[in-house]
């Protein structure tokens, strides 16, 4: 009696061992994961999207702007409408380089989520003051 005790001891442990194991293999898509020279170029604002409707295109888009994403973590953002510049800071956070944090120049902090960086289109997101999604789809210059 006490050896089978023993082996359903053993066998419980190995049990155990075995399904606490994280399943890495989970078939899902793996998490995108961004480099900060994925943003080194000029990007244009040419959509604004809320809850998941455009709200603006184009010259539409009020207070539209450009920004250059430098490697040094500067940017300069330069409004369409006058051509007047500003500049900030910039730097890629979070788990896989998701989140875009964006410092103004005015000592301000933005967090955006990343979503689509490739050689187009340069799209982030966050939940604007009416707690809706807003974001922002830019095309490279």
């Amino acid at each position: 009696m006490s050896r089978t005790f023993s082996l359903a001891l053993v066998f419980l442990f190995v049990f155990g061992l075995v399904s606490s194991c994280e399943n890495t293999s989970c078939g899902c898509d793996p998490a995108p994961s961004y480099s900060a020279s994925a943003l080194l170029y000029t990007w244009r604002l040419d959509e604004v999207a809320v809850g998941g409707q455009s709200s603006s295109k184009g010259n539409d888009i009020k207070d539209r702007y450009k920004r250059q994403f430098k490697s040094d973590g500067t940017y300069t953002q330069t409004q369409l409408d006058d051509n007047s510049t500003t500049t900030g800071t910039w730097k890629l956070t979070g788990q896989n380089n998701m989140l875009l944090e964006i410092t103004d120049h005015k000592g301000a902090t933005a967090t955006y989520n990343l979503g689509t960086v490739n050689n187009t289109t340069l799209v982030y997101s966050f939940i604007n003051k009416d707690q809706l999604l807003e974001q922002h789809i830019f095309s490279r210059q």
